[in-house]
């Protein structure tokens, strides 16, 4: 009974120094009963050290390179500390790869708790299978898929409605020329708008300031740059999907500031209702400047109805009716035309480059750059090959106008109705009753009629409704919020905080993470330390 006393007490150490200590002791005591084992014996240690680098191998945690810290041969080590090995034996598959992930992440959970603390906030990621189920596509995500090849042509009309759209009188966006852009187009699986909007928003705020760097990969981020209390707030407590705290993470991620984070400015959209609100300019101003992340959109009848395959636009006018589709032909003029096609030719190229994630850490690097746009395939086609490619529209590239960026036969439309998305499965769980299906998107331009009347140009990740275009009384009745960097105070980091990946590819699919925007995150969520 002593024994067994002191084998409890030891079992539960209170500080760090116990935990060094007590490692070393079993490593020593570890080799000594090694050297005494049976053949036998070694071989059945041997296949359950296999088993448990089988799951991490299969999940890419071995080891976390993103993270850069302990190997998982650490993590193995730990494992067999903290835990009993009957445990491991009678666990399921599912519990062991959430084990291994959460050991595989380094400091943050090894280094920084006591063995206590780790078997509690270990066994609280798989203490339901609700939260078991929403740590699923965390750990099944390999990243952003990329589609470029397969819907080169839905980019290359699509791009091209953004560059007839700034050319209309009387609009601009977040650069002088917006032409110069390099535009990223990421389709959303349901539940993945609060990523995706922010990963491409953060791509366009740093081009806006000089740096031409992908748009990270969304289904990666939280994986891999996610601390382990937000982690925990994401999967455990099931309050994830804030495009807002995401996008404030990754300003923190590639940008400093005397502040212990960017400073982010936000406007609420009903504010544009007011007469003479002292805001209103200074809206138009940042967006002269910088994109601007729209949240928490509330989508009523968000839907449009098309009849014609000519590339346009979305307009939404009248809050609650379906918005209008506005064609935009190409010029009538010969040398526009003829410069429309050198573009289109180059975007499509664009398209057959080597893509794919990449590792993003020295913001300095010209290896960055090059990998966005000097990787090309040895076997990437003329612009004329590409338009009898077997796996795309066969129609050639330049009578695109013809065919418009209509792609029914390329890719199963993406985006729905606010009355479809609350009868899928999915809201069940997520909404509750009366609740509205919240969105983000990205605000890149404005535009202001012969009549004074303002319009807002919108990126969403809808291939049915890519671009869109909102009246200012609509936006205003959206419930939405707009959020903006105060770019005077704060300057480009030399190299990200965290290892970052990102992706390259101009038009890719994320993994379904099941989540909403407009969740709320508790304050400290976006102000926790790294």
């Amino acid at each position: 009974r002593r024994d067994r006393g002191r084998d409890n007490k030891m079992a539960t150490p209170t500080s760090h120094v116990q935990v060094a200590s007590l490692e070393a002791k079993a490593s020593c005591t570890s080799q000594q009963q090694q050297q005494c084992k049976t053949p036998d014996a070694k071989k059945r240690d041997h296949d359950r050290e296999e088993e448990m680098r089988k799951f991490a191998d299969n999940f890419g945690l071995s080891p976390p390179t993103i993270k850069g810290s302990h190997t998982f041969d650490k993590a193995v080590k730990q494992i067999k500390f903290d835990f009993k090995r009957r445990w491991w034996k009678n666990a399921s598959e599912e519990e062991k790869t959430i084990l291994v992930f959460l050991y595989c992440r380094g400091s943050s959970f090894l280094g920084n708790l006591d063995q206590q603390k780790r078997q509690e906030i270990a066994r609280s990621f798989l203490q339901s299978e609700k939260v078991r189920s929403r740590m699923k596509p965390v750990l099944n995500t390999d990243g952003d898929n990329d589609r470029s090849t397969h819907l080169a042509k839905h980019y290359v009309a699509t791009v091209m409605v953004l560059h007839r759209w700034f050319q209309q009188e009387g609009a601009s966006g977040f650069m002088d020329d917006m032409e110069s852009v390099t535009y990223y187009l990421r389709n959303q699986r349901f539940g993945s708008c609060f990523l995706q909007s922010a990963c491409v928003c953060m791509s366009y705020l740093l081009q806006s300031m000089g740096t031409s760097i992908a748009p990270p990969d969304a289904s990666k981020f939280i994986r891999h740059n996610f601390t382990l209390k937000q982690l925990q707030q994401y999967v455990v407590e099931d309050n994830g999907g804030d495009s807002a705290a995401i996008y404030q993470i990754l300003a923190t991620q590639f940008l400093q500031a005397d502040s212990k984070t960017p400073p982010l400015n936000s406007f609420a959209c009903t504010q544009l209702l007011r007469p003479n609100w002292e805001g209103f300019f200074g809206l138009r101003e940042y967006l002269k400047e910088q994109p601007l992340l729209l949240t928490k959109f509330v989508c009523n009848n968000f839907d449009v109805d098309r009849s014609t395959k000519t590339p346009g636009y979305t307009r939404f006018k009248t809050w609650g009716q379906k918005g209008e589709f506005i064609p935009l032909g190409k010029p009538e003029d010969r040398n526009k035309q003829s410069r429309e096609e050198k573009i289109k030719a180059k975007l499509a190229a664009s398209c057959y480059k080597k893509h794919g994630t990449f590792p993003v850490h020295d913001l300095k690097s010209l290896d960055i750059q090059q990998s966005m746009t000097d990787s090309t395939s040895s076997t990437m086609p003329s612009f004329d090959e590409y338009s009898n490619m077997a796996d795309c529209t066969p129609s050639p590239m330049n009578s695109f106008e013809a065919e418009g960026d209509d792609f029914g036969d390329d890719e199963e439309v993406i985006g729905r109705s606010a009355d479809s998305w609350k009868d899928s499965d999915y809201a069940e769980e997520s909404l509750g009753e009366g609740d509205p299906a919240y969105h983000a998107m990205v605000l890149i331009g404005v535009r202001e009629d012969v009549d004074g009347e303002l319009y807002w140009l919108v990126q969403n990740s809808w291939s049915k409704m890519r671009i869109i275009e909102m009246s200012t009384s609509y936006l205003a009745r959206s419930g939405a919020m707009l959020v903006c960097l105060d770019k005077q105070a704060c300057s480009l980091r030399t190299s990200t905080r965290e290892p970052m990946e990102c992706s390259s590819s101009p038009v890719a699919e994320s993994h379904v993470f099941e989540r909403a925007d407009g969740e709320h995150w508790s304050d400290w969520l976006v102000e926790a330390d790294y």
